[in-house]
């Protein structure tokens, strides 16, 4: 159930209907209606939704009446369990390749054959997300939920479900409690959460899905195109995964505004970011919040020396590499940001240069848009065929329409990211003003629908 598809607006429909109700018990309608809306992708995923919230619940459970030594223990099934469903469901054909590639580098003819696994979609976001609890409750920083609707309310939370952002419990348990508790709609909170819809779809439809057509003819086929159009190609998914990410994300937030609910902030104008370390604060916050609180800080940080520094920033990015894909070029894309983080952290350190800030922009974009062209390209064959020469390799250059869509999108990071430093919002102006902004966006909208709906991105991991 796309959050683009007419469904889901009648779905989305009938649920904020039902809330309103005085009578109804919210926590009992998000979980039956969470369940309703994973389950419309295959009721058979519903199984291992309900399987990790109660192994995470039971083991956060068990642990407030236990000694240090067996919450270790306890705090490990929660890790086990949740890392080895998902090393099961996302990675086993990756290892699968790996062998097989092992095999051939040793002229070994054998092949072990493949699984037929259908990974659950959302698997890799409630699974950290449940994890994180777990742990949580280990280190003391919080006290075990009791209410399993609760719990299985926070883990199945169906506006963020699917790709984030990747809440905490203690962030996002007591709004539930306070959403049952108070009855009432704000209006603040519903023209706060319209305002994020608007821009939500507006990115996704109208720049996202627009921009896949170029992106997909060309990275379906890369190794026969010329290097003027694998740079449009980058460049334009570059946009695109941000605003197909940013734009679900913007969705998911709008429809917990309405509610209330105020989820995590997961972007903040990334490619605006001064250096690499600043991208990774803006972008995917909650991925890397949850990789620098549940895995760089335990390995030791920065705490343990430079070179163990290193390493630590150096595993914790391929580690969020492979948590984006079973795929090699996944584990280039976690090295390439390890080295970049290392690379900026050994330069900080030298202190003996200042780079001006418009200079240091762009040599961060330029770096991030190298590492995209990494994580887009659909083999790892694909990418080492880019350099190499090629016998009249194909030009494909964009429209001049998607041109100038790319160009109001890149207006748009600067002029609020840099000069406004905050969204400008619609919602806020002069009602005339706001009613002639909306149908002009109506019309834009309207108008830039792709030919055919495209799932969100970030759907896939």
């Amino acid at each position: 159930m796309l959050f683009t598809s007419p469904l889901f607006f009648v779905f989305v429909g009938i649920f904020f209907i039902l809330l309103r109700w005085s009578g109804v018990n919210r926590i009992t309608l998000i979980n039956i209606f969470s369940c309703i809306f994973y389950g419309a992708w295959n009721p058979w995923f519903l199984i291992l939704l309900f399987a990790t919230t109660y192994i995470d619940y039971f083991v956060a459970i068990k642990m407030e009446d236990v000694d240090k030594q067996k919450r270790k223990k306890l705090v490990l099934i929660s890790i086990i369990s949740n890392l080895g469903l998902l090393s099961f469901f996302k990675y086993s054909n990756l290892a699968l390749t790996a062998i097989n590639d092992f095999f051939g580098i040793m002229a070994w003819n054998y092949e072990v054959p493949y699984m037929n696994i259908v990974l659950p979609v959302g698997i890799s976001f409630y699974t950290f997300q449940t994890m994180s609890y777990a742990i949580d409750v280990y280190r003391g920083d919080m006290a075990p939920e009791k209410r399993f609707s609760y719990f299985f309310a926070y883990v199945s939370f169906f506006p963020q479900l699917i790709a984030g952002p990747i809440e905490r419990a203690d962030a996002l348990i007591p709004q539930l409690d306070k959403l049952q508790n108070n009855k009432a709609f704000c209006f603040v909170n519903i023209k706060d959460g319209f305002e994020l819809l608007l821009r939500g779809y507006f990115k996704k439809v109208v720049f996202a899905d627009n921009f896949a057509l170029y992106v997909d003819t060309i990275f379906s086929d890369i190794s026969n195109y010329n290097t003027r159009t694998i740079i449009w190609g980058t460049m334009f998914f570059c946009f695109q995964i941000y605003a197909d990410f940013s734009g679900y994300t913007d969705i998911a937030r709008g429809l917990g505004r309405i509610m209330g609910i105020e989820l995590s902030k997961n972007f903040n104008y990334p490619y605006i970011a001064h250096n690499i370390s600043d991208f990774w604060r803006r972008w995917h916050i909650t991925l890397s919040t949850w990789l620098r609180d549940y895995l760089y800080i335990p390995l030791g940080g920065n705490r343990l020396g430079t070179l163990k520094t290193y390493r630590n920033l150096f595993l914790t990015m391929v580690l969020g590499g492979l948590w984006h894909g079973a795929s090699y070029n996944f584990i280039l894309w976690g090295i390439y940001h390890g080295v970049a983080l290392s690379i900026h952290r050994y330069w900080s350190e030298l202190k003996i240069l200042t780079i001006p800030l418009v200079v240091s922009r762009i040599m961060t974009f330029l770096t991030v848009l190298f590492s995209w062209f990494i994580f887009r390209v659909e083999t790892i064959e694909d990418f080492f065929s880019v350099f190499k020469s090629k016998i009249d390799p194909k030009s494909l250059s964009p429209e001049p329409k998607l041109v100038c869509m790319l160009l109001f999108l890149i207006g748009i990071q600067v002029f609020e990211g840099v000069f406004l430093k905050q969204r400008f919002k619609v919602m806020s102006l002069n009602f005339y003003v706001r009613v002639v902004l909306l149908v002009i966006i109506g019309i834009l909208f309207f108008m830039n629908q792709p030919p055919s709906d495209q799932s969100f991105i970030y759907f896939q991991f």
